[in-house]
């Protein structure tokens, strides 16, 4: 099915303005200002803003260069996984040294191992 420019323009156009105009319906309405100002709407925009262009770009570098846009996916793929693997370990590290401490000094909670905090002194 071929399209022709005008009309691909004219649905950019289009699409354009029904996101700017939702985003003045959510920026305006007293319901759903709340969700628009909040800052993780913020940041789900963004991203989804980044992840777009990563793609469009992608499938056009792969239009172009073949099977070397797999280097792209395969690099952020693996700082990803070995990000979490290492957040992971040091979670488990921090958490069991924490109960080595609170079971060496016989308390069965980390908020009572602080004299002087004011708690239960």
């Amino acid at each position: 099915m071929q399209v022709s420019d005008s009309t691909l323009f004219l649905l950019a156009v289009a699409l354009l303005g029904l996101y700017t105009f939702g985003s003045e319906v959510v920026e305006r309405s007293p319901r759903w200002g709340r969700l628009g100002r909040n800052p993780v709407s913020y940041a789900l925009a963004l991203a989804v803003y980044a992840t777009t262009w990563t793609l469009f770009g992608s499938v056009g570098f792969a239009a172009t260069n073949g099977y070397e846009f797999l280097a792209i996916y395969i690099g952020v793929t693996l700082c990803t996984i070995t990000t979490c693997a290492s957040l992971a370990l040091a979670l488990f590290v921090l958490v069991r040294e924490l109960r080595r401490r609170a079971f060496d000094e016989d308390h069965g909670q980390m908020s009572l191992s602080c004299p002087g905090c004011g708690f239960m002194d």
